[in-house]
């Protein structure tokens, strides 16, 4: 038993108020004289039994009352109990045992399941145990369990995963864990090769006063080596009418020894396209690492599953890179002109795209006249050149073109005219054109370097917008569903986009040839025109690999998100339903290395490979000192909280958890209360005694 605040003990002298009124209080009659009463012989009143206790039951609730009240304040601490009924030793243990993939390395796993059964096999009777796997994240296995048998099934249940280890996690898990245990004994085993970057001590981990830290270091022999593709990279280009690839990849030996003529192997669907053999000198020798060129092979079909591999070592996670690649399909734009167009009106835009390649533009020119239905098919892009819109049908046709996920862009100049009944697919309205010659020219006031359109720019060397000079332009009125993503220097709107269907509408209001602006001679047209239609067409690049832990929208790996139902098998064999959140995207996280495969959940359906690769950075098996996690997390570093300081500490937490002072004050309430009614109830069976008289 401890006190936290002795002083109150003070308070006990008050015993001492029941004990007068008990032992020293004096009953006075006072005499009601009756002059009939007057020759009666007079008998002195007197108090019999002064010092003697009157009532022993109300003295002792009083009493006792009064010394529970002063117990209540002085704050007393059960040491003997870790709560109200449990034992001393009752302890609450969280055991985090590392699940990255560098434990994968050798026994290293195989050792941390033996620590973690050695600390359930030293279960004693109301002890708990909460059973934690980590690697980037933490997942709670088994919450509290006082069944050593279950949570030693459960660790016999456990391997090594894919991602890095991160202690953050899993600390704060340990945190939230012990900060609601009622047990007094509190301990925090943590099993791990304690990777060097496993730990920062900028992370927010604090363990409540007392805890005691276990550290279990499995990573074993010091000088643990190791063989990775620590990167592959791909280039694709056009040859002809057939698409090449030429996979390069760096090799790096992370260990004591040189490796002589080792196999790198590049394999496309599973068969082999070629082996070269590299030698690396040891990990200390600077030549530890080598670079490795395949000869260029034809791409010919999309979703090829291409992985480099060397043969396998102690750690086989990063044995293998996987890739995805796919020939990439060129832009296919339609430019139209006004029937009378000038000489060379889209000159410069033809000539800005043609230049572009991996993936390039096909850009083809006509006038409006001469549309036809067919000249939408397999396009990415349609661009109207100071021209109005084709009519009737043909005009049906192109808005439906860009719901369907098409693009449009309208570049406005003295020749543009829309119908009154179809300028809502601009996104408003413009007037006519506005010259600014008499001031030298306008120029681009605001740009919203956030839009997709404007990423490239965002850097200085992007790219400078402001040396163009416009000499006119259309004033333009946006409506409410137009986006303004870039105005001229007197506040009128040059560019806005509009969202309709599945495609975007994208209005220019300055001209894109040199009849209104020097724009089009500017350095900054050539990538701005194509950032514009790669952003229109509404492809992005699909990269060829995702890492371990990301969490990618289905849409970005090119599966369409309008499917009711789609799965993913993950590399090992697992499915996992992919569900549309509020917003209708749907998103997988990538858990495991390999190759998953999404699809449609129909018999016969075709998946979409997605590889994925793991972090690297878990490949380096230096360590740290896991005495430098304890200093962390215990204030004195013993990992005990034996200290003084601590002590005080660990005392305030009992006793925050066991709360003795408020069912003291509940005892004294009740006592109390049963005070009053025994009192009461002596009170009314009180009668007066007799008069006592002379002779």
């Amino acid at each position: 038993m401890g006190l936290l605040a002795p002083a109150f003990l003070v308070g006990l002298a008050a015993i001492a108020v029941p004990i007068v009124v008990h032992l020293f209080h004096r009953h006075r009659k006072d005499p009601i004289r009756f002059p009939s009463l007057m020759f009666l012989e007079r008998i002195p009143f007197r108090t019999v039994r002064r010092q003697t206790l009157r009532n022993p039951l109300l003295f002792a609730l009083r009493v006792l009352a009064l010394v529970l009240l002063v117990g209540a304040f002085a704050r007393p601490v059960l040491t003997g109990v870790g709560a109200l009924g449990s034992e001393e030793g009752a302890r609450e243990i969280v055991v985090l045992i590392d699940r990255s993939y560098s434990m994968a390395h050798g026994d290293r796993f195989e050792r941390a399941q033996a620590e973690a059964r050695t600390v359930v096999d030293g279960f004693r009777s109301g002890d708990a145990i909460t059973l934690v796997s980590f690697d980037s994240d933490a997942q709670i296995l088994e919450r509290s369990s006082t069944q050593p048998a279950r949570v030693r099934a459960t660790v016999d249940t456990l391997a090594a995963g894919s991602a890095v280890t991160r202690l953050g996690p899993a600390l704060k898990v340990a945190q939230s864990v012990l900060d609601q245990s009622p047990r007094a004994g509190l301990e925090v085993v943590v099993v791990s090769d304690f990777q060097s970057g496993a730990w920062s001590a900028t992370e927010d981990v604090l363990l409540p006063p007392g805890t005691r830290v276990v550290t279990r270091d499995v990573a074993g022999d010091a000088t643990a080596s190791n063989v990775m593709i620590a990167t592959v990279s791909v280039e694709q280009s056009e040859s002809g009418n057939r698409e090449t690839a030429v996979v390069s990849a760096r090799i790096v030996n992370d260990g004591p020894n040189e490796i002589q003529r080792l196999p790198v192997r590049l394999s496309l669907d599973g068969q082999a396209l070629e082996t070269v053999e590299v030698d690396l000198g040891a990990g200390d020798s600077g030549d530890q690492t080598a670079a490795v060129r395949f000869q260029p092979f034809v791409l010919a079909r999309v979703d090829a599953r291409a992985t480099v591999s060397i043969r396998s070592d102690d750690l086989s996670v990063d044995d293998a890179f996987h890739m995805v690649l796919t020939p990439e399909a060129g832009f296919s734009v339609l430019v139209l002109e006004p029937d009378g167009a000038r000489p060379q009106q889209s000159f410069f835009l033809a000539r800005a795209l043609s230049i572009g390649s991996e993936p390039g533009f096909d850009v083809d020119v006509k006038r409006t006249r001469a549309f036809q239905l067919s000249d939408l098919d397999a396009r990415s892009v349609v661009v109207l050149n100071g021209t109005a819109p084709p009519s009737g049908a043909a005009f049906d046709a192109l808005v439906q073109f860009v719901e369907n996920g098409g693009g449009l862009l309208v570049a406005l100049d003295e020749r543009s005219a829309w119908p009154n009944g179809d300028a809502a697919v601009l996104g408003g309205s413009f007037g006519s054109p506005v010259s600014r010659s008499e001031s030298r020219g306008g120029a681009l006031g605001f740009i919203d370097f956030g839009h997709p359109a404007f990423e490239l720019f965002q850097t200085t060397r992007g790219g400078d917008f402001t040396g163009a000079r416009f000499f006119r332009y259309r004033p333009f009125a946006p409506d409410s569903t137009a986006d303004v993503l870039a105005r001229f220097d007197d506040g009128a709107v040059a560019l806005t986009e509009t969202r309709r269907g599945a495609g975007r509408v994208l209005v220019w209001a300055g001209g894109i040839d040199s009849f209104w602006s020097d724009f089009p001679v500017q350095a900054v047209y050539l990538p701005f025109m194509q950032s514009l239609v790669r952003h229109l067409s509404g492809r992005s690049a699909r990269p060829t690999q995702h890492v371990v832990g990301e969490l990618v929208d289905v849409a970005v790996l090119g599966v369409g998100s309008d499917e009711r139902d789609l799965i993913a098998l993950s590399p090992r064999g697992g499915e996992v339903r992919i569900l549309p959140d509020t917003s209708g995207a749907r998103y997988l996280r990538l858990a495991e290395h390999g190759y998953y495969e999404i699809r449609s959940d129909q018999a016969g359906a075709v998946g979409t490979p997605v590889a994925v690769n793991a972090d690297r950075a878990e490949s380096n098996l230096t360590g740290m000192d896991p005495a430098e996690l304890v200093t962390a997390l215990t204030p004195t570093g013993d990992g005990a909280g034996g200290a003084a300081a601590t002590t005080r500490l660990d005392l305030e937490e009992r006793e925050r958890r066991q709360s003795v002072w408020r069912y003291l004050l509940w005892v004294v309430l009740a006592l109390l209360m049963l005070e009053t009614l025994i009192s009461n109830q002596m009170m009314r069976s009180t009668r007066v005694a007799p008069v006592r008289t002379g002779g």
